[in-house]
């Protein structure tokens, strides 16, 4: 079986997200929900918001969060692996 690389992420946040204590926002217009989070496993985790504002937490090292949030997947999380690339 052929290693097509790092498996890519998309997952979607119905709720909020709180991360050391401090709520995720989007910093262009201040969504709090229905956030998408995308990255490859072992790379950094990308948020979206509804108006495809696109931004990192900085409240959290980005690759940390991103294995943090496939491996354990809480309420109000859709993880839905993508293929590579």
């Amino acid at each position: 079986m052929a290693d097509n690389g790092p498996v890519f992420y998309d997952l979607q946040l119905h709720k909020g997200l709180t991360v050391n204590g401090v709520e995720v926002a989007c910093p262009g217009c201040g969504a709090t929900e229905e956030l998408t989070v995308f990255g490859h496993q072992g790379g950094p985790a990308t948020f979206m918001c509804a108006c495809r504002n696109q931004f990192q937490t900085p409240h959290m090292d980005p690759v940390e969060l991103m294995a943090l949030l496939i491996s354990q997947p809480g309420a109000g999380l859709e993880v839905r692996p993508g293929s590579s690339g």
